[in-house]
């Protein structure tokens, strides 16, 4: 089953976990806690489901990453879709990491189910003090049947100081906590939550959804501020629009945009960077 999706899109399968459940809510596919990674049961309702994004949802929650220092880019969360006879594969993942949660994420994909692919740079999961996610979004243009993608958590990509190799994982926030002390990263308990996971078909607009390491956050967005990263940081030029396919804001930036305009909802925001775009779902409180 396949679901139309704007600018052309056909979603092939998706978890949004809403209903508590690691079936997917639209199509057919699987999903794998890899590298020792469980999922994180909460005593409150004896599941592994907590607020997603929007936080109305559901969003499904993990714990027990490697120890500090070992196993980078090995443990995490895998998703497999059946991507036979489909063109121009885009993946989506919501992110979003506890305090003492690894800072850095990876995407990864395998087309033949042994060998991995690793999309672009590690993730940033930011840190505020209210809820914040971060999406993950490349687009793929082969299909496989055994295509399968993950995220894991990776060490934090820059050296403690020059010419010594990082072999460290950095806490979501590394800042300080009520009590003065600083937050270190925990591998039993520190969480990574995923939300939203969506793989689609077909082109995005007349060019690919062919931006890696696109992240855009706070997502939802409550303060009227939108930050947009790529790994060059240039000019990009965004476009949202509304449910109805209306547009409703245009402007070129290099990190953020201001949508304190634009009433509380959903909107579709399409970013183009060096002729490469990208196409997502944001939300404005």
């Amino acid at each position: 089953m396949t679901t139309t999706l704007s600018f052309g899109q056909n979603i092939i399968t998706e978890w949004n976990f809403d209903n508590s459940t690691n079936t997917p809510s639209i199509g057919t596919g699987t999903i794998a806690l890899i590298g020792g990674v469980l999922e994180n049961t909460q005593t409150t309702c004896t599941c592994s489901f907590v607020g997603g994004n929007p936080s109305t949802g559901k969003a499904y929650t993990t714990k027990n990453y490697p120890v500090q220092s070992t196993a980078s880019g090995t443990a995490g969360i895998q998703f497999s879709v059946n991507t036979t006879g489909q063109s121009d594969i885009n993946i989506y993942v919501d992110v979003y990491g506890s305090n003492t949660a690894s800072k850095y994420v990876q995407l990864q994909y395998t087309l033949d189910g042994t060998n991995w692919i690793t999309v672009g740079t590690p993730t940033l999961v930011p840190y505020t003090s209210s809820s914040q996610w971060t999406t993950i979004t490349t687009s793929i243009p082969s299909t496989s049947s055994n295509f399968s993608f993950r995220v894991v958590s990776v060490f934090d990509p820059a050296p403690p100081s020059p010419g010594i190799p990082n072999t460290v994982y950095s806490p979501v926030n590394s800042g300080n906590n009520s009590a003065g002390t600083p937050y270190t990263y925990v591998n039993t308990t520190g969480a990574l939550r995923f939300d939203n996971v969506k793989v689609s078909s077909g082109a995005l607009s007349t060019n690919q959804n062919t931006k890696m390491g696109l992240i855009v956050y706070p997502n939802p967005v409550n303060n009227g501020l939108l930050n947009i990263q790529t790994a060059d940081n240039s000019v990009k030029n965004v476009v949202v629009y509304d449910l109805l396919g209306k547009q409703v804001l245009s402007t070129s930036t290099s990190n953020s945009v201001n949508v304190s305009s634009l009433k509380p909802g959903v909107y579709t925001m399409k970013i183009t960077e060096d002729n490469n775009t990208g196409v997502m779902k944001i939300v404005i409180n």
